[in-house]
């Protein structure tokens, strides 16, 4: 670092004014390829001392729960730091792993800071195991959390308080006194949980239908605290400050510094997401300014805290709260005044709303095509749902802000959380309202990383150019968008051409998926069919992807069924002409002949029968192992097969298992 800033220095002193872009040039690239040096000889140190040496060997680890636990159905949620592995001796270690504790008395008070020893199989987060489902590797990966471990009752043993950070834990202290300042209140069930949400970050009592309400409505940023929580915030100190009548020098000194500390202090309180820490900083920038009274730029401001922000924690650049942060202030930062600039009303409240759904228009323009490929869906009623939510959500801030205060009298705090909660059951009834309006919103958007960066390439040359009222490029540009509309609606709306036949890597019974002419039919076990949140988890992203028009079957009424090209008569299923043997020990116990087959699916716990194989059936294509077969019996399974050179899938080792029918019926391509 000390190179780049001595070259640095020579660079400036000597470089013309003329050239004098080229500094801001090799300063930029300096700093990126001084950070990327530091990040990789950071990533090799933490996986020299990690921790996945000792997974195999190790009797038991010792560890420190490193976040809040989330009491779940069955299971405690957390995440642990391992701090060493016994086998014969002690091995100091580092690393995070997913940890999930059985519920049970003791699991229910581990907090932030307790120190375990526990004996458990640390395994890899594996990749996605179907077709467009969440990539939880990924999403762990990125906060360098490589393991998951499940801890049963009785194996584990806490030890001690030993907490890594007492900055962290005095948050956490904070935050829960706050919660629980909320439910003495009686606030309660879903405006128990907004409050939470809203106020203090702690999304935990959210549940589906409510975090679905506001994202079709277009107003998710209100559920979680940002920059415009911490503007509300920020507007309130410095007006409380502005009250007071002393004038002195230093008592303004005074003055700022308590207002940068309360911002801080209630950034720490609720977790230092990105876009808080954002917020924070550019507020302090703006708040040093003004102490040594020198004004700053937006765009110095916001690109001084993505540097500071990116220097303490250089994985942030793939955080998406950090990516959406940055691109809705640049966003709101760039465009509102070209926006603003369209209408101007002369009354004041026809003003004040106007400017509103301009800067909801400049957010949501650059975040359009982040919200489409992450979420795979856009509000359309936006500048509606955020003209309700941010008046209420500034009002509930107020109401929060003032009910802590006066918490120490009793009859006022009380009359003011009456207050509240009647706003927040207001803010939740409107966005539910307005999330079910007809088009509302836009779902099943899907295209891949590589679309999304030439979209907002393409937005920004079309912008850019918009603003400079450049008419002939504009036409291009124009000209451009709708060759690549035309282009990618086929690939975004039409269904895949082949036919296919699918088991999913499903933990609980059999799932498998006929596909054909843009339809399919699925067909799994009512234990799968009757959790609908696991079905979403696992198989609906896969149909909404390829836009499938969807029956569903379950297996018990999979007796002679006919559908497009198939033809069930269990154990045999026919579809596009190959003949798929679903395993019956029953029904080869009183086989005589030997069945030629195209599949075998084993989708129960079965042994290996050596008389079966290749006695009773040949095999032309493959085996498949279903998700449910253990571990050791898949072992078995797949070197007894390999034995006999016959292929085999292990769909819970492998994922999912495709099969392409492409029109031609004698081809078949196998994944």
């Amino acid at each position: 670092m000390g190179c780049i800033f001595l070259t640095a220095f020579m660079f400036h002193k000597f470089i013309t004014y003329r050239n004098r872009d080229w500094f801001g040039i090799f300063m930029v690239l300096s700093i990126f390829f001084a950070g990327l040096t530091w990040h990789q000889a950071t990533e090799k140190y933490a996986r020299h001392q990690h921790f996945q040496q000792f997974i195999n060997n190790a009797d038991y680890f010792v560890a420190t729960v490193n976040d809040v636990p989330v009491v779940r159905d069955k299971t405690v949620k957390t995440v642990i730091l391992v701090n060493g592995a016994y086998d014969s001796i002690f091995h100091p270690a580092r690393g995070k792993a997913m940890a999930y504790f059985s519920k049970d008395s003791l699991s229910e008070t581990l907090t932030y800071g307790d120190r375990l020893i526990f004996s458990a199989d640390i395994r890899p987060v594996l990749p996605p195991g179907n077709p467009a489902m969440f990539d939880y590797q990924d999403y762990l990966r990125k906060k360098h959390i490589f393991h998951s471990v499940y801890i049963p009752s009785g194996n584990f043993k806490v030890t001690g308080y030993q907490p890594k950070s007492k900055l962290k834990e005095l948050a956490y202290s904070w935050r829960r006194y706050f919660v629980d300042q909320f439910r003495e209140a009686g606030i309660v069930d879903d405006r128990f949980a907004l409050a939470t949400a809203l106020v203090l970050g702690y999304d935990r009592y959210l549940d589906g239908e409510l975090r679905a309400a506001y994202s079709n409505a277009g107003a998710m940023h209100v559920l979680c605290v940002s920059g415009l929580h911490v503007g509300i915030i920020y507007v309130v100190l410095m007006f409380l400050m502005n009250r007071i009548p002393v004038r002195t020098r230093w008592f303004h000194f005074f003055k700022l510094l308590l207002v940068l500390l309360l911002i801080w202090m209630y950034a720490l309180i609720t977790g230092l997401e990105p876009a808080v820490s954002r917020a924070a900083l550019m507020f302090s920038f703006v708040t040093l300014g003004k102490m040594i009274h020198r004004k700053s730029r937006v765009f110095n401001t916001l690109a001084a805290s993505a540097l500071v922000l990116l220097v303490m924690r250089p994985n942030l650049i793939v955080s998406l709260g950090f990516q959406m942060s940055y691109l809705a202030v640049g966003g709101i930062v760039w465009l509102h005044p070209y926006i603003y600039n369209w209408y101007r009303p002369h009354a004041w409240l026809p003003d004040k709303i106007w400017n509103l759904i301009a800067v909801s228009l400049a957010a949501q323009i650059a975040l359009a095509p982040l919200l489409m490929f992450y979420f795979h869906k856009v509000s359309l009623i936006f500048p509606l749902s955020n003209l309700v939510a941010i008046p209420l959500a500034t009002l509930v801030l107020y109401g929060a802000m003032a009910m802590f205060v006066f918490s120490f009298i009793p009859v006022v705090s009380h009359w003011i959380s009456i207050g509240l909660s009647y706003i927040i059951l207001a803010l939740n009834k409107a966005i539910a309202w307005i999330s079910l309006l007809p088009f509302a919103y836009i779902e099943d958007i899907w295209f891949d990383k590589w679309q999304m960066y030439l979209l907002y390439g393409l937005l920004f040359v079309f912008l850019y150019e918009l603003i400079l009222n450049r008419q002939r490029i504009l036409i291009t540009v124009l000209a451009f968008s709708v060759s690549l509309l035309v282009l990618f609606m086929p690939v975004l709306l039409k269904p895949y051409s082949d036919d296919q036949w699918w088991v999913y890597q499903y933990r609980g019974g059999l799932a498998m998926d006929f596909i054909s002419n843009g339809e399919n039919l699925f067909v799994a076990d009512s234990t799968i069919l009757n959790d609908a949140d696991a079905m979403a988890y696992n198989v609906e992203n896969h149909w909404n992807s390829r836009h499938l028009r969807t029956q569903i079957l379950p297996t018990k009424f999979f007796k002679d069924t006919s559908w497009k090209n198939l033809y069930a008569k269990p154990p045999f299923i026919i579809f596009r002409n190959n003949l798929i043997f679903i395993y019956d020990q029953e029904f080869l116990r009183y086989c005589h002949d030997t069945v030629a087959v195209d599949y075998v699916l084993v989708s129960k716990p079965s042994r290996f029968n050596q008389q079966v194989f290749p006695g009773l059936l040949h095999i032309k294509k493959s085996v498949i192992l279903d998700d449910d077969i253990y571990p050791s019996q898949s072992a078995i399974w797949k070197s007894k097969l390999d034995s006999l050179s016959i292929p085999c899938h292990d769909v819970a080792a492998s994922g999912a298992f495709q099969v392409d029918f492409p029109t031609n019926y004698g081809l078949s391509v196998q994944k």
